[in-house]
């Protein structure tokens, strides 16, 4: 058995044991639906379109994908089992992946109980197949960013309840900064620079059904980049 796929199926058991997969799911899939039918009305817009569905998934993730990540280092620390993990023959990359493909394998089955909703509704309208794929294929791109970054954080905290606020303020303030030139007068490349930052205005093309290149880019070099930092962070902290 490969060492990732080993720390894969260790989280993976360790979050059908435990609540806070179960708690992301409900969670989830109730604000999301509520947000569909109640806030924005689904059935009162008479269009079959996902689009108000999606647009809260930054904020959901923000909200709710850190208590998934808290549990990659420092609950580990807490409970103890830190320095059994990081004194076995496993490399620090090995360990930051095999969590995270952990954290992606929750949120995808989520999504995929997600599904029922466009299922449900398809006998009201018929919905854009193609758009629904993007839409979904966002989803996970930007919940493998936000994983990775609270992975990170949970690697340089050694407390479970500051890893989960401080990721929860981090992904909201990343998914908030790029409205801010809307209220500031601000240099024009200051402002571009505020947009390309945040992971929501990235989202945006995806939910709008558009899949450019440039957007799978940049939540490909997000994701690889945090990880990247958690497994230094494990090798510093190693040789203190």
């Amino acid at each position: 058995m490969s060492p990732v796929l080993a720390v894969f199926r260790r989280e993976l058991r360790s979050f059908r044991n435990t609540a806070p997969a179960y708690i992301f799911a409900a969670f989830f899939l109730a604000v999301s639906a509520a947000w569909l039918f109640l806030v924005r009305g689904f059935f009162v817009r008479g269009e079959a379109s996902l689009r108000p569905y999606f647009e809260v998934m930054p904020a959901l993730f923000a909200v709710l994908l850190p208590a998934l990540t808290l549990r990659s280092w420092a609950e580990e620390r807490r409970t103890g089992t830190y320095e059994i993990l990081v004194t076995l023959p496993l490399r620090p990359g090995d360990l930051v992946v095999g969590k995270h493909l952990a954290v992606m394998a929750v949120v995808g089955a989520v999504l995929g109980l997600s599904l029922s909703v466009p299922l449900t509704l398809s006998r009201y309208g018929d919905f854009d197949a193609g758009v629904l794929v993007t839409e979904y294929l966002g989803a996970l791109a930007l919940a493998s960013a936000c994983a990775a970054l609270g992975q990170y954080v949970s690697s340089r905290s050694r407390s479970p309840a500051g890893a989960y606020l401080a990721t929860s303020a981090l992904l909201l303030a990343l998914s908030a900064v790029h409205r801010v030139p809307a209220f500031l007068t601000l240099p024009g490349f200051l402002a571009r620079v505020l947009v390309w930052i945040s992971p929501a205005s990235h989202f945006e093309s995806f939910v709008r059904g558009v899949l450019d290149s440039k957007d799978l880019v940049y939540f490909g070099i997000l994701t690889s980049g945090a990880l990247y930092l958690s497994a230094k962070a494990l090798v510093r902290e190693a040789w203190r």
